[in-house]
Parts: structure tokens; sequence; C-alpha cells
């Protein structure tokens, strides 16, 4: 059984020179830098609830880590620049201080760097009721919302290419409604509805990035979407998706964040974008090796 098949995906194999003559021909985990919040920098994820008997040993390794897991050869550097809690101004403001360490000649340069944000920009409850209350192009205002989140990623990959000229990983954002956090919300369908079609335009504005010669994309949206409505079966096991979480066969380890096994799924999206964009060979995670993650014998 081939796990990809859950996956659709929509991209297509570039081999392509930059003005600077950088052959974008496999992916170079060189040095390998990561900016996020904790969907990237998960290893105390368990402690932003700490009302509930979470297992700390469920979450695994990041789907970027787990990638560079697989792609990396002895010697390659992965340096994780992501705070957990950090809105798209935080991802912003991290990149911004690499860029002056860089210029410092503090840092060496990067050869990939993982820029992952929005999720919590939409988290924050009074931007989820904003952003509920009117479905895209209803309200300039709340409209505004989702373009600074958009603008906060675009100039931080913009400020990346201008100090080290990398090849580019961005993440969709993930369907918040769709996390066992913001279903005990209860929300009503229209404003779930609102809120999910703000997130697809600035997703999809995201999805487009794919099309530059240096950007592979994480569709972590798509993922999601894809394991919530059709769970998945591993090795005789279906997964639980949202809204259960807190066991190594869920997707959730707790009401936000994946799993080991649901962080392996979304490494093996990025795994495809990579081989697809940079004419890449690394493996994907088998469905032995996901059982494993999952904690099935």
């Amino acid at each position: 059984m081939s796990l990809r098949s859950a996956f659709r995906i929509s991209l297509y194999c570039i081999c392509l020179f930059t003005t600077t003559n950088q052959a974008f021909c496999q992916t170079n985990t060189t040095r390998a830098y990561s900016f996020g919040d904790s969907l990237t920098d998960n290893t105390y994820a368990y402690l932003f609830f700490p009302d509930l008997p979470l297992d700390p040993t469920i979450y695994g390794a990041d789907p970027f880590e787990a990638v560079f897991n697989k792609a990396a050869v002895e010697g390659d550097l992965l340096e994780d620049f992501a705070i957990a809690g950090s809105t798209s101004a935080d991802v912003l403001a991290a990149v911004e201080y690499y860029v002056a360490a860089r210029s410092a000649g503090a840092i060496e340069p990067a050869t990939l760097v993982s820029v992952q944000g929005g999720g919590n920009d939409f988290l924050t409850v009074s931007n989820l009721f904003a952003l509920g209350s009117a479905a895209p192009g209803e309200s300039e205002a709340i409209d505004q919302i989702v373009d600074g989140v958009k603008n906060n990623l675009m100039k931080a990959m913009r400020l990346l290419r201008k100090s080290d000229q990398p090849q580019i990983i961005v993440w969709t954002v993930p369907d918040v409604t769709l996390t066992p956090y913001i279903l005990s919300f209860g929300l009503d369908a229209t404003t779930s509805a609102n809120v999910r079609a703000h997130i697809e335009r600035l997703n999809n504005f995201i999805r487009a990035q794919g099309n530059r010669p240096d950007v592979a994309v994480l569709d972590a949206s798509y993922v999601f979407n894809a394991v919530t409505f059709q769970p998945l079966v591993i090795l005789n096991v279906e997964l639980f998706p949202t809204p259960y979480f807190g066991f190594a066969t869920a997707i959730f380890a707790d009401p936000i964040h994946p799993t080991a096994v649901g962080n392996g799924l979304l490494a093996n999206d990025l795994i495809q974008s990579l081989n697809d964009n940079f004419d890449d060979t690394i493996s994907f995670y088998s469905e032995a090796e996901l059982g494993t993650l999952a904690g099935i014998e």
C-alpha cells in the first residue's frame, strides 16, 4: 500500500538556475535552519496544557527535523531558531535577528531554511472570532489580519534570500478549526466556514510560492485535512483523527500539536515537495517506519 496515495501532490519537478547561477538540484542540508513556532519547536509542547496528562514522548521529531534525519549526511548541521508560541510577527523578528547575526559574521550562512508560522495568529481568540465574523472580502479590516500574516512570512523569505540565497521551505497554515482545541469552542458552521476561507486564501498564496525555483512548500493544511476526513490505516491499524488526541496512534498529541506519526506524515509531504522541486531522491518514511512512530508493533 502506498501511503502517498492519500495525498494529492500538484507540484512540478524543477531543476533551474537562479540569476546567480546557483543550481537548485538536490536538497542542500549542509546548514539547515528552522524558523517557526511550536510545530517546529515541539520539545516542550506538552507544557502548553499543564492540566492534561500528556505523554511528552509521543511528539517525536518535528517535520523539518524528521526530513533532515532522512536527507542529511555526516557533518550537516540542523539549528532551530523556532520559538514556541510565536506569531508570524515573532517569526519575522527571529529572521531579522538571524540576518543581523549573519551580517556580523556570528552565524554561518544557511543552505536550507524552513519558514513556518501563522497558526498562532489564527489561534488568538480575538483574531479567531474576528475572522469568523466575516468572509474574505466582506471587511477590509478583517482581511488585513490575514494580509499581515502573509506580509510577515514573505518579508522573512525576502530577507533570507537577500542574506544567503538558501533553498527555502514554507509551510501552509493548518486549518485550526479542525484541531481538538478549537473544536472544543463549539463554533457555529458560519463562523468555522469564514475562518477556513481566510486560512485558505492565505494558503493559496503560500502554495503559489512553490512556483519559484528556490522554494518547496510543505502543505500542512492539506495533510491535516486529508487525514481528518480520510483516516489512514497503517499496518492494519487505523489512525485516530481529531477530536482524538493524547496517544501514539492519534494524529494529535495534544489539542494542537501532532504526534510522532502525524509529524512523519507531514515529513513525507515535505519530502515529496523537495524531491519534486529540487530534483532529489530523499527516501520517504515507510509504512513500517510510520508504524514505529505510531507505536504499532
